[in-house]
């Protein structure tokens, strides 16, 4: 499963956020983890959990990375608009 939430905590591209995001972003990862480790247990499957998060600062401070990494089998840092759009 790959989560892509854009712009957890923050302002973004027309997303509606509130400050509370940055627990429930962990709080996602925490039980979409427990749930497939559960499933693979029952299915003897492993089961993978990926993200693609911002490469800015804002990013990692608007999130708690080092708790979400534990529940990732992979994190993708997108470093395209480092910048801003164009």
């Amino acid at each position: 499963v790959d989560i892509d939430w854009e712009y957890p905590g923050m302002i973004g591209d027309s997303n509606m956020y509130r400050p509370e995001d940055k627990e429930h972003y962990t709080d996602l990862f925490r039980n979409l983890r427990h749930d497939l480790d559960s499933l693979g247990n029952i299915t003897h499957s492993k089961y993978y959990v990926t993200t693609a998060v911002g490469g800015s600062q804002a990013y990692i401070d608007h999130t708690e990375m080092d708790k979400v990494q534990q529940y990732t089998d992979y994190i993708n840092v997108m470093s395209y608009d480092l910048y801003g759009a164009w």
